[in-house]
């Protein structure tokens, strides 16, 4: 039998009785949370759906008189207003979206995998290929986010950022060999235009990470806009090879 927990307007599980036994244990779950089993419709105290478990032959608790609304939890779908984020538990307990969460049954439910190649490695495997591996490297991250966030432009915006270099350096070119003054201005405005696409690439996929970790999968992911803006795309998958750890071993580490 499944149990699903839910706190604050979302719905967290499933989980088998050990582990909701395990995360009362660490203060991740409280006894007064509302929760329910996938063969009821009613949400009711946990303590009381516990103590019916307790019993071999004992009937289920009586639903609540106003049970807590139960959110929408079929897809990804935006809200009208910012969700509030969760509070961190009393007396010190960790917050809740930290207590670990079994992995989604659907790619609906967010159960998408991101790469989960060391960061380090990715400067390594950047330096000894002359920067080729980290261009390849920000298109694998943006595919990632396109299967989050289907609405999602930012390997478009990539193409372009990585397609107008190109052009712009060979008006460069054509200008020195040709003596054609405009097209040295032409070609460095070019370039210019491809540098400021790149950071509305990587400031677009921060926004898509930040909604998606702290809405469908709200496990209060920060990202800070300076080192986004420096080291981007070791930034990110610093972050997606903690997610994908915890996506393997239900632990989420701190983000430091």
């Amino acid at each position: 039998m499944n149990y699903y927990i839910s706190r604050a307007g979302q719905q967290y599980g499933p989980y088998s009785l050990a582990d909701v036994q395990k995360y009362m244990a660490q203060g991740s779950i409280s006894p007064g949370d509302f929760a329910r089993t996938d063969t009821m419709n009613n949400w009711v105290p946990l303590s009381q759906l516990l103590a019916a478990a307790a019993a071999p032959s004992g009937p289920l608790p009586p639903p609540l008189q106003q049970p807590p609304a139960q959110p929408q939890w079929a897809g990804y779908q935006p809200q009208p207003q910012a969700q509030p984020q969760p509070q961190p538990a009393a007396y010190g307990q960790p917050a809740y979206p930290a207590a670990p969460m079994q992995a989604p049954q659907s790619p609906q439910a967010g159960g998408f995998v991101p790469p989960s190649l060391h960061w380090a490695l990715v400067l390594v495997l950047g330096w000894v290929t002359c920067g080729i591996f980290l261009v390849v490297w920000l298109f694998i991250e943006a595919s990632f986010i396109k299967k989050i966030r289907p609405a999602s432009n930012v390997t478009m915006l990539l193409v372009v950022a990585l397609v107008l270099p190109l052009l712009g350096y060979g008006a460069i070119v054509v200008s020195l060999m040709e003596q054609w003054p405009i097209g040295m201005t032409l070609g460095s405005l070019i370039v210019l235009a491809a540098t400021v696409i790149a950071f509305v690439a990587i400031f677009k996929a921060r926004s898509l990470l930040l909604e998606y970790y702290n809405t469908v999968e709200p496990i209060n992911l920060r990202l800070s806009g300076v080192m986004t803006f420096f080291f981007g795309i070791f930034y990110f998958q610093y972050h997606f090879t903690r997610i994908a750890e915890w996506k393997r071993t239900g632990m989420l580490r701190p983000q430091g």
